[in-house]
């Protein structure tokens, strides 16, 4: 059997698990996941005619996956995620025809190029909101082709506009570079630079074992076997979670999650909702405090408050935590109200004491939030901070050790990305660079490009200041290099950082 053809059979197979009747209805009837999303896209691609050639897609079926995902039900965040890869194989079923068809008029082949060449800025403006990298590279070499399409059809160059042929340039050298950069980072550190080839299964995050969580958390909180099965279930049944020997039931599970200051959920989610508008205007707040755009903050932040129930305890420590950011950032607290309201909300689930002893401990994000929150207020050269930098580094390194890093990603790069910082801010290079090779490895490995460009640029500072104090260094970086791709990946998503970047740049440049 085709190869192809096998793999459409199986990937169909698991498509009708939970959509059985997806080939009767039009899509735009269905309900569906990202998760089914993607396996009609590879069930799609899958098709074949013949001797295996992919002349048997429709690309009228990715017509109608991309209207299902710009039709509202899926949030930004899943938008970025599944829609570039539509646009991708859209355009990748469709170029092949446009090109074969002989003798079309040069107005309707530029339509038929440019329609395709929307679809590509849109799929490249949600990578670049968003901070992805699915499909980005597959994005940016189809809008080079198209864009060559486009120069190559007579009568472009004329322009119904005039000077279109000079911005259709710009565009392609500007592509062209971002292109470039990808190529090189990815060869730099032997990552594939396609998505194509991978059927990605978009994976739950955050997720652990219950049985462990129970184990480490009720260790960590030092509460008794009696007491925390008191009204919940047996101390045998206990013993047998603690062990691994039984899966316990969904309401056990959250009794015991309930005294053990965790969220019901079995991931460790920042607030706990059925409304997916809450879990949107959450991000948002996190990223206008962070682009400084306050009064947009603090509007999205009050719709949470009526959309999500404050009774819920991790609920009030999430929004506590914001408004607190939110409050210093806008100066009406000082350092030490600031720090103190920060402990208040880390201890409405857990004491700030526990997380500074030694010992295995499970941590919910917004716990671990608080904390590294709370750090930016001590005196780095305290026992207390050394205390947090060590437990942290406890925390994440078995989980290196395991090679589990995509489960606890973004996470990774909030903790350590700082502990990493605090290592370069006294020296300590090396430590710093392996923090700084387990982030891009990561980034590049779990389609992340949010800040990419600003691990480049300490990788480069690192290296600079080992030159500067004359430490051996065994790699030989290049300042104009490294200082173009911090750049170019700043562009990409748009980072006030860019202007920074250009600035050291040219004094390196004076300098040399």
């Amino acid at each position: 059997m085709d190869v192809r053809e096998e793999a459409a059979a199986l990937f169909e197979k698991a498509l009708k698990l939970t959509v059985p009747a997806w080939e009767e209805r039009p899509i735009s009837k269905l309900t569906l996941s990202i998760k089914e999303l993607n396996l009609i896209l590879e069930v799609e691609h899958c098709r074949t005619a013949g001797s295996g050639t992919c002349h048997g897609e429709r690309p009228e079926r990715y017509r109608e996956v991309l209207g299902y995902i710009t039709s509202g039900r899926l949030d930004r965040r899943g938008i970025a995620k599944i829609y570039p890869k539509a646009v991708y194989f859209l355009c990748r079923s469709l170029m092949e025809e446009y090109c074969a068809e002989d003798g079309d008029e040069n107005a309707r082949g530029r339509k038929k190029y440019a329609e395709l060449l929307t679809y590509c800025n849109r799929a490249l403006k949600i990578l670049r909101d968003n901070g992805r990298m699915y499909f980005l590279w597959e994005i940016l070499d189809m809008r080079g082709r198209l864009f060559k399409m486009l120069e190559e059809t007579p009568g472009s160059r004329q322009g119904e506009g005039g000077g279109n042929l000079e911005v259709l340039r710009r565009l392609q050298e500007e592509n062209a570079r971002w292109k470039q950069v990808l190529e090189d980072v990815c060869a730099e550190f032997k990552v594939p630079r396609e998505t194509f080839h991978f059927c990605y299964l978009y994976v739950s995050k955050g997720v652990s074992c219950t049985n462990d969580v129970i184990r480490i958390r009720s260790d960590m909180l030092g509460i008794k076997g009696d007491e925390l099965c008191e009204g919940v279930c047996s101390t045998k049944t206990l013993r047998r979670i603690r062990k691994r020997a039984v899966s316990p039931q969904r309401e056990v599970v959250e009794g015991l999650f309930d005294k053990l200051g965790l969220p019901g959920e079995l991931v460790r989610t920042e607030i706990v909702t059925g409304v997916p508008e809450a879990r949107e205007l959450m991000e948002k707040v996190r990223e206008d405090i962070n682009k400084d755009q306050l009064t947009k903050a603090e509007y999205s932040l009050n719709r949470v408050k009526q959309l999500v129930s404050l009774d819920i305890v991790c609920n009030r420590q999430a929004v506590m935590r914001r408004e607190i950011l939110l409050s210093w950032a806008k100066k009406e607290i000082d350092q030490a109200e600031y720090n103190k309201k920060l402990l208040e909300a880390l201890e409405l689930t857990m004491p700030y004491e526990k997380f500074l002893q030694p010992g295995e401990k499970y941590l919910t994000y917004e716990e671990q939030s608080c904390i590294r929150n709370m750090m930016v207020g001590m005196d780095e050269r305290s026992d207390e901070f050394a205390i947090c930098i060590q437990r942290f580094e406890e925390i994440y390194q078995p989980i290196i050790d395991r090679g589990e890093l995509e489960n606890v990603e973004s996470m990774y790069e909030f903790i350590m990305g700082y502990v990493r910082s605090h290592w370069g801010n006294i020296g300590d290079f090396d430590k710093t660079d392996k923090y700084n090779m387990i982030l891009i490895e990561g980034y590049l490995r779990f389609g992340r490009v949010w800040y990419l460009h600003d691990v480049f640029y300490d990788r480069w500072w690192n290296h600079a200041e080992r030159k500067k104090k004359g430490i051996p260094t065994n790699k030989n970086l290049k300042d104009e290099e490294e200082l173009n791709k911090c750049i170019l990946l700043g562009e990409l998503v748009q980072s006030k950082d860019t202007s920074f970047y250009q600035n050291k740049l040219r004094q390196t440049e004076e300098k040399g």
